[in-house]
């Protein structure tokens, strides 16, 4: 492992000049590709608000935040960095970033695809935008870290196969892209675009200004997350958003083959909605619910903010609060507090009185029946490294 530490020498910079797309085409990159083109490097570097680029095609992934100017990697002489800066001569403000779109095969061999998509990026500053890439591999058992200024304004990851990490970043715009492994975001803020292909998405006590998250195959879980504007969403997976605070915004979460459920921490008008499946809910204080033949509507608290959870498959689940603040729920609710059990990051479990027996119980037939591809799924069989690094390419 080398320890490499790159620190800004303020000067006039040799840099390359060039527009919002060649940009966003530079930082996005057109797959899994190592370090830059050497006539893009310069030695002298120093914004105060910097972009990192990581694109790795095997390894693992730590980002940290710090009070500091430089950026810190701790990786293997496989990863190379670089250190660039670029001049446009308009603002970088509202520069929008496409995200591919992706395919991979299920166990049973049939493509589940994400379409492409753009995310709008609003915290580039204008004029010199200083650029640190980190492009290779690793070992699928080594870790790269890397510590960022709080004040970077866009951080990118792009990763083939193993897990990534991004914890305390809270001022700028993540955009972070896993083909096989998965993502872990804690104590953030900002906005934020998560994608995973296969594997499951976390993310955990962060405040959102903007979240978008999607996977192919795996389940997401936000919990104990304050979110202004939030949109998740699953082909094969479910979604859990447990104990969420949501603000004034847009709030929708859909899976086309998955669960959803919802525990709001605070007011919020909830609907959820199943085509081919059920809607079950779970109060424990004074709640006003409204429930149809394929829906139910809840105002918690005061109101406020509108949350939209739809499943076109599988079932949908309105509650107030965690999960684990529920006690005797019904067999159909053990979906839900399976996946919430083996992704939270804090692996609570209730005691014997609050239904404990469902969370260490296997899936049950009928959730097996509505989710048949989770039977041979490496990911739901066994949560570890080398099942989430598994090769579906």
């Amino acid at each position: 492992m080398i320890f490499r530490r790159f620190i800004p020498r303020y000067g006039k910079p040799a840099a390359t000049r060039m527009g919002i797309p060649i940009l966003a085409a530079f930082l996005l990159g057109s797959g899994f590709c190592g370090a830059v083109n050497a006539q893009s490097l310069v030695e002298d570097a120093g914004t105060g608000t910097p972009i990192v680029r990581i694109d790795l095609n095997d390894g693992n992934v730590a980002v940290e935040t710090a009070a500091q100017t430089n950026v810190d990697v701790a990786a293997p002489p496989s990863v190379e960095v670089n250190r660039n800066i670029f001049r446009g001569s308009a603002s970088y403000e509202d520069t929008s970033i496409p995200i591919f779109s992706g395919s991979i095969p299920d166990p049973q061999g049939a493509r589940v695809s994400l379409l492409p998509e753009n995310f709008v990026v609003t915290t580039l500053p204008p004029g010199e935008v200083d650029v640190t890439t980190i492009g290779g591999t690793a070992d699928p058992s080594e870790t790269i870290r890397v510590t960022i200024p709080k004040s970077t304004s866009l951080l990118i990851v792009a990763l083939g196969r193993g897990n990534v990490s991004v914890k305390k970043y809270r001022e700028g715009t993540m955009i972070v892209r896993v083909r096989n492994g998965s993502i872990f975001l804690d104590n953030d803020g900002g906005d934020a675009f998560a994608q995973v292909m296969h594997g499951p998405l976390h993310a955990a006590d962060s405040n959102f200004r903007r979240l978008r998250a999607r996977t192919a195959l795996g389940d997401i879980l936000l919990e104990r997350c304050t979110t202004h504007q939030v949109e998740v969403s699953s082909i094969r997976g479910s979604i859990i958003d447990d104990s969420g605070t949501f603000a004034p915004g847009l709030a929708d979460f859909q899976s086309q083959h998955g669960d959803v459920a919802i525990g709001a921490a605070g007011s919020a008008r909830v609907t959820g909605e199943s085509i081919a499946g059920r809607v079950f809910n779970s109060f424990d204080s004074a709640v006003e619910v409204q429930t149809r033949e394929k829906s139910t509507s809840a105002v918690i608290g005061d109101g406020g903010s509108i949350v939209h959870a739809t499943s076109t498959t599988g079932y949908v689940f309105l509650y107030d609060g965690s999960l684990v603040q529920h006690s005797n729920l019904p067999e159909a609710w053990n979906g839900p507090q399976q996946i919430y059990y083996h992704l939270s990051s804090s692996n609570r479990m209730p005691n014997a009185s609050d239904n404990s027996a469902s969370l260490n119980a296997p899936r049950t037939d009928d959730h097996n029946q509505r989710h048949p591809y989770r039977q041979r799924h490496p990911y739901n069989q066994q949560h570890s490294s080398a099942n989430l690094n598994a090769d579906f390419r």
